[in-house]
């Protein structure tokens, strides 16, 4: 007996291959690596400028192609063992004659085979693009070793959640969250703290950290897959010095990096495979075993309280019963989430809010700087469950208990967009905490608010813009709801719900500004179409009082999408359990 069965990673890799997400993954993966690359296509007549136009087109090529791989990896992998435990099937496959450690080597490893066939699949377009010059062979084999290393590294970490999970939307839950930490969060948080604590022009917030360690700055630049790739495209990266020891170009700094997350996933991948079901946590059985013990309330927050109690007194808005359950019984309602999700963001915005102070920017900045953050953070929290709403009720059997009810659809849909909101209002309250810090420290004057430093505090013009950032802020919030829930009324899947959602926010906030941009050739136009369109470059509008209307035309118009997406939703709901016995 092998270590891996051949038998079982030929069935495992044929099978995988012949569904159609497997045949549009490998299309869509095509369709986005040679689309973006036409938006920076040399122009005619620009001789001297050709070849950074083929370094734009090669960079636009592997960050097309890496993104949209990254995005469809946890698709792939959520549902390789937790799908086995929701069919129960993975028993019949863990009683066998087969030893779970090569049970798990072959997931795995037709995990990297579909990974390396989907890369090569699209290589051959990277060759039109080489006969553009201005890049070498080698540079061309460094990003895909780079692109191969942060794939392999997101498929690892996806069995490895999916292992730990019961259930197929709970692993690819966890496999997105994890995948954007070790893509792209880990860099974002080292920069922030690096940023911190090097010294600023005005003396930093203890007068500056004179020693920066080099682990830090090695988790600011070498940890995302998308630093070594475009340093590596430029030629523009010095060698790396890890501890000052040897030189390390950036690419094979973060293959190494990518190699040892991977590997330790990996050890611990074969250490749970021991168990046929995902073992619980010690510290999560002495907690249950003392929750047993000891009767009384569940412990929530100050805030859930209210609103439960606001609910059963009839308040509007709160008073739903769809809602008032999602609150008592979904993880959301926790005190532990709650406290983790608002404290987290609070020193995440409080951190971006000093570094805009000591680079003595206006705070109209500071306002539009924090909440791009809390828009990033809430559009990647609450879609997730907004998607799952009503799939996962078909999952678990409780839509005939959800029809016997004197609650009708809308109803039932109305407390699922609610629940969803309440989701991520933790990181709108931080927010709001952080806005009130910035606005009190500015009326006692405390940093500087160039040129916004005249007049009392409700004079000041760019309290105006802190309101129109929370109100696109809030909109856009409702919008990624609604169309969350509207894909999950329409859909009989957790996982293509997610999919499915996930795919429009990601076209919406990333492929649209790239085609306006390709569309009308830049300039202020572009900004100005952006800001009616996009929420990001809504926020940003706002501190320039030339285009700041076009932030008014992006609430009435997403307010306006969001009431329609609730309608097509409740008429779908209707329709489709109106038919069914």
């Amino acid at each position: 007996m092998t270590i891996l069965e051949l038998p079982l990673l030929r069935k495992e890799l044929v099978g995988l291959l012949r569904t159609r997400k497997a045949y549009w993954c490998m299309r869509l993966v095509l369709i986005m690596s040679c689309v973006f690359p036409l938006f920076f296509w040399p122009s005619q007549g620009k001789h001297f400028l050709r070849g950074m136009e083929g370094l734009a087109a090669f960079t636009a090529f592997f960050v097309a192609q890496m993104t949209t791989a990254l995005f469809l990896v946890p698709a792939f992998t959520a549902g390789a063992i937790a799908g086995q435990r929701e069919r129960d099937t993975y028993e019949m496959l863990y009683s066998s004659l087969l030893r779970p450690s090569s049970i798990v080597l072959s997931k795995v490893a037709v995990s990297a085979g579909f990974i390396l066939l989907v890369l090569v699949f699209a290589s051959p377009a990277v060759l039109v693009l080489y006969f553009l010059g201005g890049l070498t062979l080698g540079s061309i084999l460094k990003c895909y070793a780079v692109l191969a290393a942060a794939l392999l590294l997101s498929g690892v970490v996806c069995i490895y959640h999916s292992m730990r999970s019961r259930r197929t939307a709970q692993a690819a839950v966890s496999g997105y969250v994890w995948v954007f930490f070790w893509n792209g969060g880990l860099a974002l948080l080292a920069a922030l703290l690096w940023a911190i604590l090097t010294p600023r022009r005005s003396g930093g917030l203890l007068g500056g950290v004179p020693f920066v360690p080099d682990v830090l700055y090695f988790l600011k630049d070498l940890t995302s897959p998308y630093v070594p790739l475009i340093t590596t495209l430029f030629e523009q990266a010095r060698p790396f010095r890890p501890f000052n020891l040897f030189p390390i170009e950036p690419w094979a700094c973060y293959v190494a990096f990518a190699g040892c997350v991977a590997l330790v996933h990996f050890l611990l991948l074969l250490r749970k495979a021991r168990t046929p079901e995902p073992p619980a946590a010690p510290w999560r059985e002495r907690r249950k075993a003392r929750n047993a013990a000891v009767s009384g309330p569940i412990r929530r927050s100050f805030f859930t309280r209210f609103l439960l109690r606001a609910g059963e007194r009839g308040a509007p808005f709160v008073s739903n019963a769809i809602f008032q359950k999602e609150v008592r019984s979904e993880f959301f309602g926790r005190r532990l989430y709650r406290h983790v999700v608002f404290w987290l963001s609070f020193f995440v915005f409080a951190g971006i809010s000093y570094l805009c102070f000591a680079e003595r920017e206006p705070v109209g900045v500071v306002a539009a700087g924090v909440t791009m953050a809390a828009l990033t953070l809430v559009l990647l929290l609450v879609p997730a469950v907004a998607a799952s709403s009503f799939p996962r009720e078909a999952e678990q059997g409780n839509l005939d208990f959800l029809r016997s009810t004197h609650l009708t659809w809308p109803e039932i849909r109305r407390g699922k967009l609610r629940s969803a909101l309440w989701s991520g209002w933790g990181i709108v309250a931080a927010l709001a905490w952080v806005l009130l810090g910035v606005a009190i420290l500015t009326a006692f004057s405390r940093f500087p608010t160039e040129p916004y430093n005249r007049g009392s505090l409700m004079d000041r013009p760019w309290l105006i813009y802190v309101i129109l950032d929370g109100a696109v802020l809030v909109v856009a919030l409702h919008f990624a709801a609604s169309l969350a829930t509207t894909i999950s009324a329409l859909t009989r899947r957790t996982l293509g719900a997610l999919l499915a959602t996930y795919g429009l926010l990601l076209a919406w906030l990333v492929g649209l500004p790239f085609v306006v941009a390709a569309a009308s050739h830049g300039g202020r136009a572009a900004v100005t179409f952006l800001g009616v369109v996009h929420p990001y470059f809504a926020v940003g509008v706002t501190v320039d009082q030339d285009v700041s209307g076009s932030t008014i035309v992006f609430l009435i118009i997403f307010t306006v999408a969001s009431l329609f997406l609730g309608l097509w939703a409740d008429a779908a709901l209707e329709d489709r359990y109106a038919r069914e016995p």
